[in-house]
Protein backbone atom coordinates (compact mmCIF):
# COMPACT_ATOMS: atom_id res chain seq x y z
CA UNK A 1 0.00 0.00 0.00
CA UNK A 2 1.56 3.06 -0.78
CA UNK A 3 0.24 6.21 1.49
CA UNK A 4 0.30 8.69 -1.35
CA UNK A 5 -2.70 6.57 -2.88
CA UNK A 6 -5.42 6.70 0.29
CA UNK A 7 -7.48 9.55 1.51
CA UNK A 8 -6.43 13.13 0.60
CA UNK A 9 -7.44 13.88 4.14
CA UNK A 10 -4.65 11.18 5.39
CA UNK A 11 -1.42 12.57 6.79
CA UNK A 12 1.87 10.96 6.41
CA UNK A 13 3.54 11.04 9.40
CA UNK A 14 3.47 13.44 12.19
CA UNK A 15 6.78 15.57 12.06
CA UNK A 16 8.00 13.33 14.19
CA UNK A 17 11.34 14.54 16.11
CA UNK A 18 14.65 11.72 16.40
CA UNK A 19 14.39 10.94 20.27
CA UNK A 20 15.24 7.56 20.71
CA UNK A 21 12.38 5.52 22.55
CA UNK A 22 11.90 5.44 26.76
CA UNK A 23 11.14 2.42 28.52
CA UNK A 24 7.19 1.50 28.54
CA UNK A 25 6.16 4.19 31.55
CA UNK A 26 4.25 3.14 34.21
CA UNK A 27 0.15 3.92 33.87
CA UNK A 28 0.46 6.34 36.22
CA UNK A 29 2.84 8.62 33.89
CA UNK A 30 1.40 7.67 30.88
CA UNK A 31 1.50 10.27 28.18
CA UNK A 32 -0.89 11.06 24.94
CA UNK A 33 -0.23 8.60 21.87
CA UNK A 34 0.87 11.88 19.97
CA UNK A 35 3.38 12.28 22.53
CA UNK A 36 4.54 8.54 22.82
CA UNK A 37 4.87 8.99 19.03
CA UNK A 38 7.16 11.69 19.45
CA UNK A 39 9.39 9.82 21.86
CA UNK A 40 9.41 7.48 19.05
CA UNK A 41 11.01 9.84 16.68
CA UNK A 42 11.57 9.02 13.43
CA UNK A 43 11.97 5.16 14.35
CA UNK A 44 8.17 4.91 13.07
CA UNK A 45 5.88 5.99 10.23
CA UNK A 46 2.03 7.06 10.77
CA UNK A 47 -0.41 6.80 8.43
CA UNK A 48 -3.96 9.14 9.46
CA UNK A 49 -4.67 10.86 12.14
CA UNK A 50 -5.14 9.29 16.04
CA UNK A 51 -8.63 8.43 16.80
CA UNK A 52 -10.11 10.75 18.61
CA UNK A 53 -12.45 8.43 21.48
CA UNK A 54 -11.32 8.79 24.87
CA UNK A 55 -10.33 5.61 25.27
CA UNK A 56 -7.87 3.01 23.41
CA UNK A 57 -7.79 -0.72 24.20
CA UNK A 58 -5.78 -3.23 22.53
CA UNK A 59 -7.17 -6.62 21.45
CA UNK A 60 -4.54 -9.37 21.09
CA UNK A 61 -3.85 -13.10 20.62
CA UNK A 62 -2.77 -16.01 18.27
CA UNK A 63 -1.66 -15.99 14.69
CA UNK A 64 -3.35 -19.79 15.05
CA UNK A 65 -6.97 -19.02 16.71
CA UNK A 66 -9.65 -21.76 16.46
CA UNK A 67 -12.72 -20.74 14.82
CA UNK A 68 -14.70 -19.85 17.65
CA UNK A 69 -11.77 -18.00 19.04
CA UNK A 70 -11.80 -15.90 15.72
CA UNK A 71 -15.74 -15.04 15.72
CA UNK A 72 -14.72 -13.96 19.48
CA UNK A 73 -12.18 -11.62 18.53
CA UNK A 74 -14.45 -9.84 16.29
CA UNK A 75 -16.93 -9.52 19.09
CA UNK A 76 -14.90 -8.45 21.06
CA UNK A 77 -13.52 -5.73 18.36
CA UNK A 78 -17.04 -5.00 17.41
CA UNK A 79 -18.68 -4.69 21.09
CA UNK A 80 -15.64 -2.24 22.00
CA UNK A 81 -16.07 -0.03 18.39
CA UNK A 82 -20.26 -0.10 19.74
CA UNK A 83 -18.68 1.38 22.89
CA UNK A 84 -16.78 4.23 21.86
CA UNK A 85 -13.22 2.56 22.14
CA UNK A 86 -11.02 2.82 19.65
CA UNK A 87 -9.60 -0.88 19.22
CA UNK A 88 -5.67 -0.81 18.52
CA UNK A 89 -4.14 -4.40 17.71
CA UNK A 90 -0.43 -5.95 16.03
CA UNK A 91 -2.45 -6.51 12.52
CA UNK A 92 -0.85 -10.14 12.90
CA UNK A 93 -2.99 -13.57 11.01
CA UNK A 94 -5.59 -14.66 13.58
CA UNK A 95 -7.06 -12.74 16.69
CA UNK A 96 -5.38 -9.26 16.08
CA UNK A 97 -6.46 -8.66 12.34
CA UNK A 98 -10.49 -10.24 13.40
CA UNK A 99 -10.39 -7.53 16.01
CA UNK A 100 -9.79 -5.36 13.46
CA UNK A 101 -12.16 -6.43 11.20
CA UNK A 102 -14.81 -6.61 14.13
CA UNK A 103 -14.47 -2.63 14.89
CA UNK A 104 -14.58 -1.21 11.07
CA UNK A 105 -17.65 -3.68 10.81
CA UNK A 106 -19.31 -1.65 13.82
CA UNK A 107 -18.36 1.57 12.22
CA UNK A 108 -15.54 2.18 14.65
CA UNK A 109 -12.15 3.39 14.00
CA UNK A 110 -9.37 1.26 14.44
CA UNK A 111 -5.48 1.50 14.81
CA UNK A 112 -2.96 -0.98 13.43
CA UNK A 113 1.22 -1.17 14.54
CA UNK A 114 2.51 -2.45 12.03
CA UNK A 115 6.36 -4.34 12.32
CA UNK A 116 7.31 -2.21 9.62
CA UNK A 117 6.52 0.59 6.96
CA UNK A 118 2.96 1.07 6.64
CA UNK A 119 3.87 1.21 2.40
CA UNK A 120 5.14 -2.08 3.08
CA UNK A 121 1.85 -3.91 4.65
CA UNK A 122 3.07 -7.09 6.49
CA UNK A 123 1.79 -9.17 6.11
CA UNK A 124 1.05 -8.25 2.88
CA UNK A 125 -2.16 -10.43 2.48
CA UNK A 126 -3.57 -7.59 5.11
CA UNK A 127 -3.05 -4.94 2.52
CA UNK A 128 -6.78 -4.59 2.24
CA UNK A 129 -7.44 -4.24 5.68
CA UNK A 130 -5.07 -1.79 6.64
CA UNK A 131 -6.56 0.25 3.72
CA UNK A 132 -9.97 0.19 4.97
CA UNK A 133 -8.83 1.25 8.37
CA UNK A 134 -7.05 4.43 7.09
CA UNK A 135 -10.15 4.89 4.67
CA UNK A 136 -12.34 4.91 7.99
CA UNK A 137 -10.35 7.37 9.53
CA UNK A 138 -8.36 4.89 11.84
CA UNK A 139 -4.18 5.09 12.18
CA UNK A 140 -1.79 2.79 10.40
CA UNK A 141 1.47 2.93 12.24
CA UNK A 142 4.60 0.90 11.33
CA UNK A 143 8.37 1.26 12.57
CA UNK A 144 10.77 2.30 9.67
CA UNK A 145 13.36 1.09 7.48
CA UNK A 146 12.51 -2.45 7.67
CA UNK A 147 12.50 -4.69 4.24
CA UNK A 148 13.41 -8.17 3.61
CA UNK A 149 12.67 -10.85 5.94
CA UNK A 150 11.30 -9.48 9.15
CA UNK A 151 13.82 -9.71 11.63
CA UNK A 152 12.39 -11.15 15.21
CA UNK A 153 13.15 -8.04 16.92
CA UNK A 154 11.13 -6.07 15.05
CA UNK A 155 7.87 -8.03 16.65
CA UNK A 156 8.88 -7.17 20.12
CA UNK A 157 9.49 -3.72 19.68
CA UNK A 158 6.16 -3.23 17.45
CA UNK A 159 4.60 -4.87 20.89
CA UNK A 160 6.29 -2.32 22.98
CA UNK A 161 5.39 0.34 21.27
CA UNK A 162 1.62 -1.06 20.98
CA UNK A 163 1.51 -1.54 25.01
CA UNK A 164 2.32 2.57 25.13
CA UNK A 165 -0.77 3.88 22.84
CA UNK A 166 -3.03 1.97 24.92
CA UNK A 167 -5.08 2.14 28.23
CA UNK A 168 -5.89 -1.51 28.64
CA UNK A 169 -5.11 -5.00 27.23
CA UNK A 170 -7.90 -7.85 26.51
CA UNK A 171 -6.27 -11.66 25.46
CA UNK A 172 -8.80 -13.66 23.52
CA UNK A 173 -6.21 -16.62 23.01
CA UNK A 174 -2.58 -17.09 23.23
CA UNK A 175 -0.55 -19.90 23.36
CA UNK A 176 2.29 -20.63 26.51
CA UNK A 177 5.32 -19.69 23.96
CA UNK A 178 3.95 -16.46 22.30
CA UNK A 179 4.64 -12.57 21.43
CA UNK A 180 1.00 -12.40 23.52
CA UNK A 181 2.97 -13.47 26.52
CA UNK A 182 5.63 -11.04 26.19
CA UNK A 183 2.81 -7.78 25.48
CA UNK A 184 1.14 -9.15 28.83
CA UNK A 185 3.82 -8.79 30.78
CA UNK A 186 5.01 -5.66 29.41
CA UNK A 187 1.15 -4.16 30.04
CA UNK A 188 1.52 -5.56 33.72
CA UNK A 189 4.78 -4.01 34.48
CA UNK A 190 3.34 -0.54 32.76
CA UNK A 191 0.55 -0.88 35.37
CA UNK A 192 -1.94 -1.52 32.70
CA UNK A 193 -5.84 -3.29 33.01
CA UNK A 194 -5.40 -6.45 31.85
CA UNK A 195 -8.57 -8.93 30.69
CA UNK A 196 -8.70 -12.28 29.22
CA UNK A 197 -11.93 -13.19 26.83
CA UNK A 198 -12.34 -17.07 28.46
CA UNK A 199 -15.55 -18.77 28.25
CA UNK A 200 -16.63 -22.38 28.92
CA UNK A 201 -18.06 -22.87 25.78
CA UNK A 202 -14.63 -22.58 24.05
CA UNK A 203 -13.80 -26.21 22.85
CA UNK A 204 -10.38 -25.22 22.47
CA UNK A 205 -9.14 -23.26 25.37
CA UNK A 206 -6.14 -21.73 25.23
CA UNK A 207 -3.48 -22.20 27.78
CA UNK A 208 -2.41 -18.94 27.88
CA UNK A 209 -5.34 -17.35 28.69
CA UNK A 210 -6.51 -20.11 30.95
CA UNK A 211 -3.07 -18.98 33.10
CA UNK A 212 -3.68 -15.43 33.21
CA UNK A 213 -7.26 -15.78 34.51
CA UNK A 214 -5.64 -18.61 37.11
CA UNK A 215 -3.46 -15.42 38.02
CA UNK A 216 -6.28 -13.59 38.45
CA UNK A 217 -6.41 -11.42 35.51
CA UNK A 218 -10.01 -10.45 35.27
CA UNK A 219 -11.98 -12.90 33.21
CA UNK A 220 -14.91 -11.40 29.89
CA UNK A 221 -17.01 -14.44 28.83
CA UNK A 222 -19.20 -12.27 27.16
CA UNK A 223 -18.70 -8.89 25.41
CA UNK A 224 -21.61 -7.83 27.71
CA UNK A 225 -18.81 -7.55 30.09
CA UNK A 226 -17.16 -5.27 28.36
CA UNK A 227 -18.93 -2.26 29.52
CA UNK A 228 -18.83 -3.01 33.29
CA UNK A 229 -15.13 -3.80 32.97
CA UNK A 230 -14.35 -0.89 30.91
CA UNK A 231 -16.48 1.51 33.92
CA UNK A 232 -13.32 -0.17 35.91
CA UNK A 233 -10.86 1.77 34.41
CA UNK A 234 -9.53 5.41 34.26
CA UNK A 235 -10.05 7.54 31.28
CA UNK A 236 -7.63 8.89 30.00
CA UNK A 237 -8.14 12.52 31.53
CA UNK A 238 -7.64 10.54 35.08
CA UNK A 239 -5.11 8.17 33.91
CA UNK A 240 -2.44 10.26 36.44
CA UNK A 241 -3.90 8.64 39.39
CA UNK A 242 -1.65 6.14 41.15
CA UNK A 243 -2.29 2.66 39.44
CA UNK A 244 -3.49 -0.40 41.56
CA UNK A 245 -1.07 -3.74 40.93
CA UNK A 246 -2.56 -5.63 39.04
CA UNK A 247 -3.97 -9.50 40.23
CA UNK A 248 -0.95 -10.84 37.93
CA UNK A 249 1.20 -8.33 39.22
CA UNK A 250 0.41 -8.96 42.91
CA UNK A 251 0.73 -12.76 42.48
CA UNK A 252 4.24 -11.97 41.61
CA UNK A 253 5.12 -9.33 44.03
CA UNK A 254 3.46 -11.74 46.94
CA UNK A 255 6.00 -14.71 45.68
CA UNK A 256 9.27 -12.62 45.60
CA UNK A 257 12.01 -13.21 48.15
CA UNK A 258 12.39 -10.63 50.77
CA UNK A 259 14.26 -7.78 50.44
CA UNK A 260 14.21 -8.05 47.08
CA UNK A 261 12.01 -8.48 43.78
CA UNK A 262 11.56 -11.44 41.26
CA UNK A 263 13.41 -11.21 38.03
CA UNK A 264 10.95 -11.21 35.36
CA UNK A 265 12.23 -12.93 31.76
CA UNK A 266 14.14 -10.68 30.11
CA UNK A 267 12.39 -9.50 26.40
CA UNK A 268 14.34 -10.65 23.20
CA UNK A 269 16.85 -7.99 22.46
CA UNK A 270 16.55 -5.58 19.72
CA UNK A 271 19.92 -7.00 17.46
CA UNK A 272 19.35 -8.99 14.08
CA UNK A 273 21.25 -12.10 15.96
CA UNK A 274 18.25 -12.95 16.77
CA UNK A 275 17.06 -14.77 13.59
CA UNK A 276 14.08 -14.04 11.29
CA UNK A 277 11.04 -15.13 11.32
CA UNK A 278 9.85 -17.63 8.39
CA UNK A 279 5.80 -18.24 8.68
CA UNK A 280 6.33 -20.73 5.84
CA UNK A 281 8.62 -23.11 7.47
CA UNK A 282 6.94 -26.64 9.06
CA UNK A 283 5.14 -25.99 12.74
CA UNK A 284 5.90 -22.49 13.11
CA UNK A 285 3.09 -20.73 15.32
CA UNK A 286 5.15 -17.54 16.25
CA UNK A 287 7.59 -15.38 16.65
CA UNK A 288 8.24 -16.27 20.31
CA UNK A 289 6.80 -19.82 19.30
CA UNK A 290 7.35 -23.26 20.73
CA UNK A 291 9.94 -24.95 18.12
CA UNK A 292 12.11 -22.16 19.32
CA UNK A 293 11.51 -22.68 23.18
CA UNK A 294 14.27 -25.53 23.51
CA UNK A 295 16.75 -23.79 21.71
CA UNK A 296 16.17 -20.40 23.73
CA UNK A 297 16.20 -22.78 26.52
CA UNK A 298 19.93 -23.45 25.72
CA UNK A 299 20.74 -20.32 24.23
CA UNK A 300 23.47 -18.89 26.11
CA UNK A 301 21.86 -15.20 26.33
CA UNK A 302 18.94 -16.82 28.15
CA UNK A 303 18.06 -14.79 31.20
CA UNK A 304 19.16 -16.96 34.16
CA UNK A 305 16.14 -18.16 36.71
CA UNK A 306 15.79 -16.36 40.24
CA UNK A 307 13.77 -16.32 43.06
CA UNK A 308 9.97 -17.95 43.05
CA UNK A 309 10.80 -18.50 39.06
CA UNK A 310 13.32 -20.38 39.95
CA UNK A 311 12.07 -22.34 43.04
CA UNK A 312 9.00 -23.10 40.49
CA UNK A 313 10.42 -24.12 37.51
CA UNK A 314 12.89 -26.97 39.85
CA UNK A 315 9.62 -27.78 41.45
CA UNK A 316 8.29 -28.68 38.17
CA UNK A 317 11.49 -30.55 36.78
CA UNK A 318 10.66 -33.17 39.43
CA UNK A 319 7.62 -33.85 38.43
CA UNK A 320 9.70 -34.85 34.78
CA UNK A 321 8.62 -35.64 31.72
CA UNK A 322 4.99 -36.34 32.59
CA UNK A 323 5.02 -32.59 34.19
CA UNK A 324 2.04 -31.52 36.17
CA UNK A 325 -1.21 -29.66 35.91
CA UNK A 326 -1.95 -26.35 38.39
CA UNK A 327 -2.99 -27.58 41.05
CA UNK A 328 -0.39 -30.61 42.07
CA UNK A 329 2.11 -28.10 41.16
CA UNK A 330 0.87 -24.98 43.12
CA UNK A 331 1.02 -27.52 46.41
CA UNK A 332 4.59 -28.94 45.75
CA UNK A 333 5.61 -25.59 45.72
CA UNK A 334 3.78 -24.37 48.26
CA UNK A 335 2.07 -21.25 47.21
CA UNK A 336 -1.17 -19.72 46.31
CA UNK A 337 -2.48 -20.97 42.79
CA UNK A 338 -2.64 -17.76 41.35
CA UNK A 339 1.12 -17.38 42.20
CA UNK A 340 1.86 -20.14 40.60
CA UNK A 341 -0.09 -19.44 37.56
CA UNK A 342 1.97 -15.83 37.32
CA UNK A 343 5.42 -17.31 37.74
CA UNK A 344 4.69 -20.09 35.05
CA UNK A 345 3.92 -16.66 32.58
CA UNK A 346 6.85 -16.15 33.63
CA UNK A 347 8.75 -19.45 32.62
CA UNK A 348 6.39 -19.65 29.52
CA UNK A 349 7.80 -16.65 28.02
CA UNK A 350 11.11 -17.31 28.82
CA UNK A 351 10.55 -20.43 27.14
CA UNK A 352 11.54 -22.88 30.30
CA UNK A 353 8.07 -24.68 30.30
CA UNK A 354 6.06 -26.18 27.72
CA UNK A 355 2.51 -28.04 27.97
CA UNK A 356 2.27 -31.61 27.29
CA UNK A 357 -0.68 -32.88 25.26
CA UNK A 358 -2.77 -33.48 28.30
CA UNK A 359 -2.77 -30.34 29.43
CA UNK A 360 0.44 -30.57 32.04
CA UNK A 361 2.92 -28.29 32.20
CA UNK A 362 6.60 -29.75 31.55
CA UNK A 363 9.64 -27.80 32.24
CA UNK A 364 12.84 -27.53 29.78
Amino acid sequence: MNSRRLAADLQLALGLPTDPPFATESAAQRPRPVQVLQRWGDQVAVVGPWPQQARAVAVIGTRQPSADQLQCAEATGAALASLGVTVVSGGALGIDAAALRGALQAGGPAVAVLPRHPDQPYPPSHQPLYAEIARQGGCLIGLQELAGPMPRWAFVRRNALLIELVDAVIVVAAGLHSGTLQAVRAADRAGLPLAARCWSGDPDPSPGTRLMAEAGVAELPEPADLQAWLDSIAKIQEIHKPARKSPLGRALAASAPAGGRTRVAAPLRPDRSQGTVDVTAPGWQSYAGSRPAAQAAAAADVAPLHGQDALLWAVLAEFGAAGATLEPLSQAAQMARATAAALLLNLAVAGRVRQSSDGSYVAQ
